[in-house]
């Protein structure tokens, strides 16, 4: 009895094992592994039975036409109990909804595996290719996917994963849609591919009644011949999923409400394709009053800050807008709307950076380290927005480069950086090369250069090549080829060198030599005004006439 049930049970179990062996890979299972070691796999068929004396279907087979069951059938020669739900191709193409909420484009973190088991043709699977072709199975969608497009087995499973029916249609209902997206924007087998690989659902789409009419609807509203089209999909592949009502709200959005041209809103769309993810109640409307009516932006400067940042119009009011601009800039630094709105203007990324990892750090540093006030700060953070652009590991290399190499104190470092914030964005090994050519252009010591670059502190940012040296080489000939004479100038006013040598210095040089006067007076004159240079000139020339005259009369005496 006992050994009649132990046969009885290793029968039972043997046959389960075969069962499952058979059946491959389903939701949950892997093939020779128990249930509790498996790996979840996308669903590819459904099982109501098992083979006798036949290997079992692929997961590609899930989904053929009663003609190419009844052909296999007949060829192979006997009856399969294997019953499987069969999928109209037509009866899968679906419009995607017009949602208005919050659309995040995901990425995709499915795994793909490489391993034979898994793959979308099993070889565990024992229906060869050959024998496909001979049962007229080359008309599925799978071969014609794989082998005449050349997607790759990545794709293939992300497809299966994604838009697994579309495994089952046949060859030619997917070959009409790929025809529509070729010629509506002249596409090849690359930018095919690239397509499919990104949007997978777009096989599930009716080739005229969703993806023609959805392209004929861009091309006419977005004003786009078939390159500017191709360039638009390519970019954001997901357009050709949205309901037409839904592309229409948000073409509306930018022509009307923003006032932008369907060019530049088609321009918009390629530079940043999340923009066409974004829902126009829940997002793109709460965000373009905020910066018209908080920020207190006009209309053309917010169109001015779109086409430099397409970005801005994706960050959340709440969780991103406000902190940064209201909660940051003038809670904490005290400063004024109107010095926000300007640092906007000038560098509309400055929002794309993250408040708590990039922005807060980098203002403790300056305050805490630098000691600086929230005020002054501030003041570095509207001359130059542009100090977030750099990761505080350079700011700090710089601060020590100045300090420890340089030879510069906290307190010339501070009035450095207050004066000329530009510097934390140079190389050390470019502050090396402008100090040396500063020392060579003007024959100046360490110590001179030191007490030049603290007064002038934009001489570390001016290029020598195309300020600096054209500067000292008129100088030169103004004073006489002196260069001990150019060099006293220099250190007397070294900011001399930081105005414009056109508008500036060669007039009134020029003025003063016009006069016989001394060259060297350019020192006291290049600060003042036109008019009061004028004056000064006038009285100066008067004064040494004035003298002249008084020494001829003591010489006729």
């Amino acid at each position: 009895m006992k050994r009649e049930f132990s046969t009885f049970y290793v029968s039972k179990v043997s046959w389960v094992v075969c069962w499952l062996s058979m059946v491959g890979p389903t939701q949950g299972f892997a093939s020779g592994v128990s249930p509790q070691l498996s790996v979840d796999r996308p669903v590819r068929y459904r099982v109501f039975g098992c083979f006798k004396d036949s290997p079992p279907p692929s997961a590609l087979f899930a989904n053929l036409s009663k003609k190419q069951r009844m052909q296999l059938k007949s060829e192979e020669g006997h009856d399969n109990v294997f019953h499987i739900e069969s999928l109209d191709d037509d009866s899968n193409d679906f419009d995607a909804e017009d949602n208005e909420t919050e659309f995040v484009e995901t990425k995709d973190n499915n795994n793909f595996y490489d391993d034979d088991d898994y793959s979308p043709l099993s070889t565990a699977e024992s229906f060869s290719l050959e024998t496909s072709n001979a049962a007229g199975l080359t008309g599925v969608s799978y071969f014609y996917l794989r082998n005449e497009l050349g997607l790759s087995e990545e794709a293939m499973w992300r497809i299966t994963y994604q838009a697994g029916s579309a495994l089952g249609m046949t060859a030619n209902t997917v070959k009409k849609k790929v025809e529509v997206l070729r010629q509506r924007m002249s596409l090849g087998d690359k930018d095919i591919r690239s397509l499919l690989e990104r949007q997978p659902t777009i096989l599930h789409l009716h080739a005229e009644r969703n993806i023609g009419m959805k392209l004929d609807f861009l091309a006419q509203e977005l004003d786009a011949d078939k390159q500017s089209l191709r360039e638009l999909v390519l970019a954001a592949p997901s357009l050709i999923n949205y309901s037409a009502t839904n592309l229409e709200r948000k073409v509306r959005f930018f022509t009307k409400h923003l006032g932008f041209t369907v060019v530049e809103c088609r321009h918009l769309w390629t530079a940043e394709p999340k923009l066409v993810y974004a829902g126009v109640q829940s997002g793109l409307i709460p965000r373009m009053k905020f910066f018209l009516n908080e920020l207190g932006l006009r209309k053309d400067q917010l169109r001015g800050i779109i086409k430099k940042n397409p970005r801005l119009l994706l960050y959340s009011v709440d969780m991103n807008l406000i902190p940064k601009l209201v909660f940051h800039l003038i809670l904490t630094l005290n400063m004024e709307p109107s010095k926000v709105r300007k640092i906007i203007l000038s560098y509309p990324n400055y929002l794309d950076y993250n408040l708590d990892d990039h922005i807060l750090p980098i203002t403790r540093y300056f305050i805490q380290d630098l000691e600086y006030s929230s005020n002054e700060f501030s003041v570095i953070l509207y001359k130059f927005p542009r100090v977030m652009t750099n990761s505080l590991r350079r700011i700090k290399s710089v601060v020590g480069y100045l300090r420890y190499q340089v030879g510069l104190s906290g307190a010339q470092v501070k009035r450095l950086l207050y004066q000329s914030p530009q510097i934390v964005s140079l190389r050390n090994e470019h502050l090396h090369q402008q100090i040396e050519s500063l020392q060579l252009l003007f024959d100046l010591s360490d110590e001179e250069a030191t007490r030049v670059m603290v007064a002038m502190p934009t001489l570390l940012v001016l290029s020598v090549s195309q300020n600096l040296e054209p500067k000292r080489t008129y100088l030169l000939e103004a004073f006489g080829d002196n260069r001990a004479a150019v060099k006293a100038a220099v250190l007397r006013l070294p900011t001399l060198l930081g105005y414009s040598l056109e508008k500036r210095i060669r007039p009134r040089v020029e003025a003063i030599l016009d006069r016989k006067l001394d060259p060297s007076i350019i020192t006291v004159g290049i600060p003042m005004t036109q008019d009061n240079f004028d004056v000064w000139l006038m009285r100066k020339t008067n004064k040494i006439e004035m003298r002249g005259a008084q020494h001829g009369k003591i010489k006729r005496k």
